[in-house]
């Protein structure tokens, strides 16, 4: 009898459970009448005390050392939706995530994991990639490129980083041409630290040579002798 009566208590409150959700310091609501898996909304007698608040802690992870991800019964790939919009708070000021791809460079604040390939039977578990929520990344503009969080009719823009030679004596220099690229949007050159144009004349894209003019409006320049930085955003 005893092993009967706890069985009927266990279904009892498995069936609790799953008929509502409790809010935290608030009411039950039916999960039958409310969008919400999980009500965390707080009691107005709460609320109005003095000096308090009310308030989630995400948990504080270091993704770099962030190396693999566990799924039902330790099997990652038993995840249904390859942990697609998994959030949380990252503690690491540099650097990228142990597994899955990094959107620029890791910075303190909550990121969250954007995998394209979820689904069951499809994808893997670590083809995403981690970005950062609202505004807390830095995109740190390298030799490497960096998909910045601009598109232009829908088109992605990129951007990277590097240097010509200017001779002195010709409007053209060479500038390495990023793979796949399919347009120009913007060049900003740098001379000591600082900007020096913000324009080019034309452009022709060979993957060998690609010749940019240098000068604005209708007329070219030659840029003095020297090397040059540059920020180039382009399409691809």
């Amino acid at each position: 009898m005893k092993n009967l009566t706890t069985i009927i208590m266990c279904f009892i409150a498995g069936y609790t459970a799953n008929a509502q959700i409790r809010a935290i310091g608030g009411e039950p609501a039916s999960v039958l009448t409310s969008s919400a898996f999980l009500d965390a909304s707080s009691n107005a007698t709460y609320d109005g005390s003095v000096n308090s608040a009310k308030g989630i802690v995400f948990p504080r992870v270091d993704l770099t050392t962030f190396t693999s991800f566990l799924g039902v019964n330790g099997t990652s790939s038993s995840f249904r939706n390859r942990y697609d919009g998994f959030i949380v708070y990252n503690t690491a000021t540099t650097g990228v995530a142990g597994v899955g791809a990094t959107s620029g460079t890791l910075s303190r604040g909550f990121w969250y994991y954007d995998n394209s390939t979820a689904g069951v039977g499809a994808g893997t578990i670590g083809g995403g990639t981690w970005k950062a929520v609202g505004s807390t990344a830095t995109k740190d503009v390298t030799t490497t490129e960096v998909a910045l969080s601009t598109k232009v009719n829908g088109a992605q823009l990129y951007a990277i980083s590097g240097t010509f030679t200017a001779s002195g004596t010709s409007t053209a220099v060479t500038i390495a041409v990023p793979a796949g690229m399919t347009g120009y949007y913007s060049l900003v050159t740098y001379l000591n630290g600082k900007t020096f144009r913000r324009e080019i004349y034309s452009f022709d894209i060979v993957a060998t040579t690609n010749n940019v003019i240098m000068g604005t409006g209708a007329y070219s320049e030659v840029y003095p002798a020297g090397t040059y930085s540059y920020v180039l955003e382009y399409f691809k």
